[in-house]
C-alpha cells in the first residue's frame, strides 16, 4: 500500500497524499546529488517544482510520406488468427484485414491459411479490378 503523508488544506483539515512510486523506506537518507527523498529542509528540493511528463501528440504521418487523399494511396494490412472454437463455417481460421488510410475504410477477408496467394488475392478484392495501391504497411 503506499505511504500516505497528513498536510493540512487551507481549512486546517488534514488532507491525505499519496505518493506514487510506493513507500519510501524510513532508512532512507537525503541524498545531496539527487535530492531524492525530497527533504523539507533542503533549499533546492522546496525550490524544486515536480513537473509532469509531457504527452506529445504525433502530426499524423511517421514515416514521412505525405498525407492520403484518395482511395488505395496507403493501405494498412495486418492477420487474425482465431481458434478452432470462434473458425466461421467454412473452416476459416486467418482473417486479412485491411485499412484504407484515406477513407478510414477498414474490411476483413477470411482464409483457410495464412499464404501469399491468399493475402494477394485478398488485397485484389479489396481495391478492385485494375486498381493498385501505392503504399501498404504491413508488419511482416
Amino acid at each position: 500500500m503506499p505511504e500516505v503523508a497528513a498536510s493540512r488544506d487551507t481549512r486546517g483539515r488534514a488532507k491525505k497524499k499519496i505518493n506514487k512510486w510506493g513507500p519510501i523506506p524510513k532508512t532512507t537518507k537525503h541524498n545531496i546529488f539527487t535530492h531524492f527523498p525530497k527533504c523539507k529542509e533542503c533549499p533546492i528540493c522546496n525550490q524544486t517544482k515536480v513537473q509532469r511528463a509531457q504527452c506529445r501528440q504525433s502530426s499524423g504521418q511517421l514515416d514521412g510520406l505525405p498525407e492520403p487523399k484518395e482511395f488505395g494511396q496507403a493501405l494498412t494490412a495486418d492477420h487474425a488468427i482465431i481458434n478452432e472454437d470462434d473458425q466461421s463455417r467454412s473452416n476459416d481460421r486467418a482473417a486479412l484485414v485491411v485499412l484504407d488510410k484515406a477513407t478510414r475504410w477498414m474490411q476483413a477477408y477470411p482464409a483457410p491459411s495464412k499464404s501469399a496467394e491468399q493475402t494477394k488475392m485478398a488485397l485484389q478484392r479489396f481495391m478492385g479490378p485494375g486498381k493498385k495501391p501505392d503504399y501498404i504497411y504491413t508488419d511482416g
